[in-house]
C-alpha cells in the first residue's frame, strides 16, 4: 500500500480507519514536498544559509549481527538471573 501500511492488514480496517491512514500518507507527502521545495530554494539563491537537515528519522546505523546477538544473550542472562530470583535460588 503506497500509504505504508501491510496491504494484506488493509480487510482488517473499518472506513474510517482507512481514511485516517490516507489523510496521514498525504499529510506527510505534502510535508516531504514542502520540505524539498523550500529546501531546493534556499539551495539555488543562498546555498551558503542552507539549513540543517531537520530529525524527522532516526538515522542510526541499525544494528550488527554481532550487536544483536551480545543483545540476545542479554535478555537471556537477565531472564535467568529474574527466574533464579523469582524462585528463591540465587546461588546460596
Amino acid at each position: 500500500m503506497a500509504a505504508g501500511q501491510d496491504p494484506a492488514a488493509l480487510w482488517g480496517y473499518c472506513p474510517r480507519e482507512i481514511d485516517h491512514i490516507l489523510r496521514g500518507a498525504a499529510y506527510r507527502d505534502q510535508a516531504l514536498a514542502w520540505l524539498a521545495g523550500r529546501y531546493g530554494a534556499v539551495g539555488f539563491h543562498h546555498p551558503q544559509d542552507f539549513p540543517n537537515a531537520p530529525k524527522l528519522i532516526d538515522f542510526a546505523p541499525p544494528a550488527s549481527g554481532v550487536e544483536a546477538e551480545i543483545a540476545a544473550i542479554r535478555r537471556r542472562v537477565r531472564v535467568e538471573h529474574d527466574t533464579r530470583q523469582a524462585r528463591g535460588d540465587n546461588g546460596n
